[in-house]
């Protein structure tokens, strides 16, 4: 009977430093997946529009004034403040842009949509007289406020 019981013991003592090993690096992707808000996607591919010039001076979601030469742009659930980089895969030139609106319209997320720019993002894109294109979308940096997930 003892030597079982010390067998037994021998046994949890080998998978006692696993399991805090395992626990400690289990914590750790819970931390990283804390920094990312909600676990939303950090790339998304799709097509961008730009907001049309009567847009210029009205208030956006977050409570700025849209100002159509300023590098912003609409994001469905990108937390206010996220700093990403458009794509454009047509000619391969980008942009950063700040997230400080919501859009587009879930009618243009069916066709594909997953972003609308300023004029000024626009124009660094090249895509002003098409006024669609297709873009990849890039998280630089997290915004400070909080996701509102409504999903795609």
């Amino acid at each position: 009977m003892g030597a079982a019981n010390r067998d037994r013991c021998f046994r949890l003592s080998l998978l006692l430093p696993s399991f805090f090993l395992f626990s400690f690096f289990l914590s750790q992707e819970l931390q990283a997946q804390n920094d990312r808000p909600y676990l939303l996607p950090r790339v998304q591919l799709g097509k961008a529009s730009f907001y049309c010039p009567s847009l210029h001076g009205n208030r956006t979601a977050c409570g700025t004034v849209y100002n159509e030469k300023e590098l912003v742009a609409a994001h469905p659930y990108y937390p206010f403040g996220t700093v990403v980089r458009v794509t454009n895969l047509a000619n391969n030139r980008n942009v950063e842009v700040i997230i400080n609106d919501r859009g587009p319209s879930r009618k243009h997320r069916k066709q594909g949509g997953i972003i609308d720019i300023s004029r000024g993002a626009a124009r660094e894109l090249g895509m002003l007289r098409r006024g669609i294109a297709r873009v990849r979308v890039e998280v630089l940096e997290w915004g400070p406020h909080k996701a509102k997930f409504d999903g795609p």
